[in-house]
């Protein structure tokens, strides 16, 4: 290295020092559940999160007291939401969800903290069984329109965390979730969302029997190793268009040809959801038969 690139180099060093220590007094790092300054996430605050026992939890859902006869996955529970059994072979969850706890994902995630990754990376990858592994870890991708709200892709972000602590490979299998806001919406209603909104990417390549960790923030904060399309019994909803010329579609997509009719104000059944070209929301299949239509102009009810 030359004196003049080196001093470049050490010019660079040095401005960014100075810009992180500027950043940091106007700006103080602040913890996500309390607010007090100095760390995301301040040790008295890490301590007091309710940590689910593994030892304890359903090791199919993992709800925090499942182990003999589980609340939520029972079949009289799951015959509620019009499920038949799991869509995945196992699940755990490192972090009970509560008022406190729901503060560390909401700062990642919409207040764009991303130094919290590794901190819930952290938790999640020391809740996954030893015989989860080998693995590959996979993630929900955001829709275009949440990447540029948050300014990146926050399952990602935590996803490739996770893999690096457990040493994995980190890959795109899914393609962005054709489904609704689940923030606001009762338990039956959010496995009706969810219904089908997961699809895996057209160019994804996977070794027979290849064990997939599908990493997101849900419920709680944990992981699941699953299958991408659950077995339903219904997966129909409701939704109200609020304009007089909503298009209806030939396909799930700007990109497929107009019938030539449109929805009118009202409410209509919706019998699947896919994504495609020109809706962050997904399309979809009106229960009638005519075709489909774009989701960002429907509100689910």
């Amino acid at each position: 290295m030359t004196i003049s690139a080196f001093r470049e180099a050490r010019a660079i060093e040095v401005g960014e020092s100075v810009a992180l220590s500027l950043a940091e007094t106007i700006w103080p790092t602040r913890c996500a559940i309390c607010d007090r300054p100095g760390e995301v996430l301040c040790a008295e605050c890490a301590e007091s999160l309710p940590f689910i026992d593994q030892w304890l939890a359903c090791p199919r859902c993992g709800a925090p007291w499942g182990l003999r006869q589980c609340t939520e996955c029972n079949p009289f529970s799951l015959g509620e939401v019009g499920s038949i059994r799991l869509p995945y072979e196992g699940c755990v969850c490192a972090v009970a969800f509560d008022d406190r706890s729901a503060r560390i994902p909401r700062a990642h995630k919409d207040a764009g903290e991303r130094r919290l990754a590794h901190t819930m990376a952290y938790y999640i990858a020391c809740a996954i069984p030893p015989e989860w592994l080998p693995a590959v870890v996979a993630y929900i991708p955001a829709t275009p329109a949440a990447r540029l709200r948050r300014g990146f892709d926050h399952g990602r972000s935590l996803a490739g965390r996770v893999a690096e602590l457990l040493d994995l490979p980190c890959e795109r299998l899914l393609e962005p979730p054709a489904a609704l806001d689940q923030r606001g919406l009762a338990r039956v209603s959010r496995f009706q969302n969810l219904s089908q909104a997961l699809r895996a990417r057209r160019k994804t390549l996977l070794a027979p029997a290849q064990r997939v960790i599908l990493v997101e923030v849900t419920k709680q904060l944990g992981g699941t190793t699953e299958k991408v399309e659950p077995e339903k019994k219904s997966s129909s909803f409701k939704v109200r268009v609020s304009i007089d010329d909503l298009n209806i579609r030939k396909g799930p997509g700007t990109n497929y040809a107009k019938t030539g009719k449109y929805t009118g104000k009202g409410v209509f059944t919706i019998t699947e959801v896919k994504s495609g070209k020109g809706s962050d929301a997904g399309w979809g299949k009106l229960k009638s038969g005519v075709g489909w239509i774009s989701l960002d102009y429907a509100k689910r009810i």
